[in-house]
């Protein structure tokens, strides 16, 4: 896990207390973190057997772990039933249309914009942001994009009240909500996961369709019309692992 926006690397569930933007909205806010102390973390959105929400993905690239999270297992595309792990950080803002203090959810886009200007002026709490909220064609589908710029005509040291607010909203507690032991996610899967398991049921399912067809073309040959209608026995040997894929589709 990175810890601080100077580790970033750069590349070309809300209640009353947090902030919230619907398309098309524009919030002025000021940051109450610093930049390295700010977490970031990768996460998994996840809506499956009754369970809908972020997950903390398990694997760590920045310590080489790569295969502890069953959910990087499961990831499939956009609109999947479990994305891929993307960067997010969650900090403590003032929202200035009502002075009070909320917790922000972030994503990739908007901590690169916030990292850059974090490593261009070495802190982010000394100016107030214009956050955006938008939506944005791409090919056929629309995606929800934000959009951070720093407000310099607003310039100024946080005051004592705003200090103050930090306390007001335990982030560690927000995160935490995010996290899942190994074993409550398999639960959420309802599956144990080995790679080399999917691994060889992929073998497997592929493999099912031409040895059934090579089986039948022996039944004809071998038996004669009257006795074709006994041999369905060959037939459901392929059942398991059609219903185990289709539970979770890869």
């Amino acid at each position: 896990m990175v810890r601080g926006l100077s580790n970033v690397t750069f590349q070309s569930n809300g209640d009353g207390n947090n902030l919230q933007l619907k398309d098309g909205d524009t919030k002025q806010i000021r940051f109450l973190q610093e930049g390295d102390e700010i977490e970031i973390y990768r996460r998994h959105w996840v809506n499956l057997n009754g369970f809908k929400g972020f997950v903390i993905c398990l694997n760590n690239p920045e310590e080489g772990v790569f295969d502890n999270c069953p959910l990087c297992d499961r990831a499939g595309g956009w609109g999947a039933p479990i994305s891929a792990a993307g960067e997010s950080l969650t900090t403590v803002v003032v929202d200035r249309s009502d002075g009070k203090v909320k917790a922000l959810e972030v994503t990739k886009s908007v901590i690169e914009q916030l990292a850059k200007d974090y490593t261009a002026n070495g802190t982010i709490i000394d100016v107030d942001y214009s956050l955006t909220r938008q939506k944005v064609k791409k090919g056929k589908s629309e995606r929800t994009e934000y959009n951070l710029d720093s407000l310099r005509n607003t310039a100024s040291q946080l005051t004592d009240d705003e200090k103050a607010m930090r306390n007001q909203i335990d982030i560690s507690k927000e995160v935490s909500r995010m996290r899942k032991t190994k074993e409550e996610i398999l639960d959420i899967l309802k599956t144990p996961i080995n790679q080399n398991t999917q691994q060889t049921n992929n073998v497997q399912q592929q493999n099912t369709q031409p040895s059934q067809t090579a089986v039948n073309q022996q039944a004809q040959t071998a038996t004669p019309p009257a006795q074709t209608t006994n041999q369905p026995a060959q037939q459901p040997a392929a059942q398991p692992t059609q219903n185990q894929n289709s539970e979770f589709p890869l």
